[in-house]
C-alpha cells in the first residue's frame, strides 16, 4: 500500500496543538462508562482496505459481546461502527440487578504522522459516538479520540503495536433522570499480526468501569 506525503509540517503542528488540547481537558475531566473501546492503531487500513473484528469484553460490573467493521475511505482517513451486546450488573450503575443491553458506537479518525515515512509514531486524530441501552438506564457519549501507535518488527518478520487513546467526551446518563457531563478516559492495547490477515489484539480501559477487552482484527 503506497502512501503519498504531503503537508508534512503542517500535519506535526496539528498533532502537537491536538495532543496538548486534549492533555488539557483531560487533566479537569471526571471519568464514565464507556464499553467500546478503540481496538484499532492509529494506522489507517487505506483506502478501500477495511477488517472485521469480534471481541469479548470484561468490566467491573459488565461483560460485552461486539464486532467491528473499519473502512479505509482514502489515504489516511478511515472510520468504523461497533455493534453487540452488554450485560450489565445495574447495582454499579442503578441498583437494580443484573441487565442486558445494546452497544452501538462509531468512528471516524485521520492519520496525522505516519512512522512508515519517518516520523516517530503513528498518530492519528477523530471523533466518535457511542450508545449504551438496559432495561433502567442508557449511556450516551459523543467526543474526539487521539490515538498514538508504533509497529515493532519482531525477527520473524511480523509486528506488534502497542497504541493508547485519550477519549474526551460529553457523556449524557438517563437513568429515571437525565445528566450531561464533560467525561475522559484512557485505553492502553497491543495488536500482535499472526499473519497478512489474521491480528490478535487487547485493551485495557482506564474510565470509570475499569475493563479488559480481547479478540481478533481480520483484513478483508
Amino acid at each position: 500500500m503506497c502512501k503519498t506525503y504531503e503537508g508534512g509540517n503542517m500535519r506535526k503542528s496539528l498533532a502537537v496543538l491536538g495532543l496538548v488540547m486534549v492533555m488539557v481537558i483531560f487533566l479537569a475531566s471526571g471519568s464514565q462508562a464507556q464499553f467500546l473501546g478503540q481496538l484499532s492503531t492509529a494506522q489507517s487500513p487505506g483506502p478501500g482496505n477495511s477488517f472485521l473484528g469480534g471481541y469479548f469484553g470484561i468490566y467491573e460490573d459488565a461483560f460485552s459481546f461486539f464486532g467491528q467493521y473499519r473502512y479505509g475511505f482514502a489515504n489516511y482517513l478511515d472510520g468504523a461502527i461497533k455493534l453487540g451486546f452488554i450485560n450489565v450488573d445495574a447495582n454499579g450503575f442503578r441498583n437494580t440487578g443484573s441487565q442486558a443491553g445494546l452497544l452501538v458506537g462509531g468512528d471516524v479518525k485521520y492519520q496525522l504522522l505516519d512512522a512508515v515515512l519517518g516520523d516517530p509514531f503513528d498518530l492519528a486524530i477523530g471523533g466518535g459516538t457511542e450508545f449504551t441501552a438496559a432495561s433502567d438506564f442508557n449511556l450516551f457519549s459523543l467526543g474526539g479520540n487521539l490515538v498514538g501507535s508504533y509497529p515493532f518488527e519482531l525477527s520473524n518478520g511480523k509486528h506488534i503495536s502497542p497504541y493508547a487513546r485519550f477519549n474526551l467526551r460529553m457523556q449524557r446518563q438517563g437513568d429515571g433522570g437525565t445528566t450531561t457531563n464533560l467525561k475522559a478516559g484512557m485505553n492502553f492495547g497491543t495488536q500482535l499480526e499472526l499473519d497478512k490477515k489474521w491480528n490478535l489484539i487487547g485493551e485495557f480501559f482506564i474510565d470509570e468501569q475499569i475493563g479488559f477487552v480481547f479478540g481478533f482484527n481480520y483484513k478483508l
